[in-house]
Parts: C-alpha cells; structure tokens; sequence
C-alpha cells in the first residue's frame, strides 16, 4: 500500500512539472509579438526531443511529454 502510494505521489510531482511545462510554453507563444510563421529553432527545441527518419517518406516526432506523431512528407 505504502509503495502504491509512493508511485502515486510520484506521479503526480510528474504531472505538475508538465502542466508547468504546458504553461511556460503557452506563455512564450502568447509573448510572441506575432505569429509563428515559419521554423522557429527555439520553439522546436522547446517541445520536441526527437525527430527519426522511418521511411524515405515517414518521420516520427517525438515530443518532450514522450507522445509522439507519425508524419508523412
């Protein structure tokens, strides 16, 4: 019971710091004086952690909250 609790706690430490994440990235694009028009480094950098190559016409991205996006091109 104690070690259900534990992970418990744990994982809501964990869910704190990425609604923390969700909001300081949520600022930095409301503090933007315009649009997001084209690449942006710092943004990427912001929210990705990764980027593979699957296929000559698939890439998977994978983001700092480790969901990930399978993009065709």
């Amino acid at each position: 019971m104690k070690e259900k609790l534990e992970n418990f706690e744990n994982q809501k430490l964990e869910k704190k710091a990425e609604k923390r994440k969700i909001g300081e990235f949520l600022k930095n694009l409301e503090d933007r004086k315009e649009s997001v028009t084209e690449f942006d480094e710092e943004l990427w950098f912001t929210v990705a952690e990764s980027i593979a190559i699957k296929t000559k016409d698939e890439a998977v991205v994978k983001f700092k909250n480790e969901k990930g996006i399978l993009t065709k091109f």
